[in-house]
């Protein structure tokens, strides 16, 4: 009876393995495969004041406003937040510690990197869509005015990219970020 009972468990152990392979390969597939061919040409997305800047596989997106992109055949958006938080603000973002923790808002953390002039963040939002968010920042602190000699911030700037795509779309978009993640940037000096 003993052995029956393993060779059913062994049976049913395999079963479920062969429908997770089968959920996994569908979940997988790509909506675009030549989007993520590396010869695919890249087109540039830039505001005209300088705030943000970041490229992606040509046709990906399309511009819905100053914003904000939508994806053209993938359920799939890009957002930008850029900010300056300055002395006479009374809420806001005033220092690395407050944009990390802007950029871990809402989302259940799966990878966290805290860098030089900013920070990477990625994890799930409440509807199990991926979220992918990269922040960049400058600010000024000032020794004028001060008798003492002690620094006195003047100034917060901050730029966020959130790309925000379904989770069926992941494979496909673990060749995309890097595209848009290493093209991002911000002149903070413009504005």
């Amino acid at each position: 009876m003993m052995h029956i009972l393993m060779i059913w468990y062994s049976g049913f152990i395999a079963f479920l393995g062969l429908v997770h392979s089968l959920l996994v390969q569908d979940v997988m597939k790509e909506p675009r495969e030549s989007a993520v061919d590396q010869t695919v040409p890249t087109e540039v997305f830039k505001h005209p004041d300088g705030l943000y800047e970041f490229a992606a596989p040509k046709g990906l997106f399309r511009q819905i406003s100053e914003m904000k992109f939508q994806g053209n055949e993938v359920d799939a958006e890009i957002e930008l937040d850029v900010y300056q938080t300055s002395l006479v603000d009374e809420v806001g973002i005033f220092n690395k510690e407050d944009l990390i923790a802007r950029c871990k808002s809402g989302i259940r953390v799966t990878y966290f990197a805290d860098m030089r002039t900013g920070c990477v963040v990625s994890g799930l939002d409440s509807s199990g869509k991926i979220v992918y968010r990269r922040a960049t920042y400058d600010e000024l602190i000032s020794m004028g005015g001060r008798d003492e000699g002690e620094p006195g911030w003047m100034w917060f700037k901050y730029a966020i990219l959130e790309v925000r795509y379904n989770a069926r779309h992941k494979q496909y978009f673990d060749s995309v970020i890097p595209i848009v993640s290493k093209s991002f940037s911000s002149d903070f000096a413009s504005w």
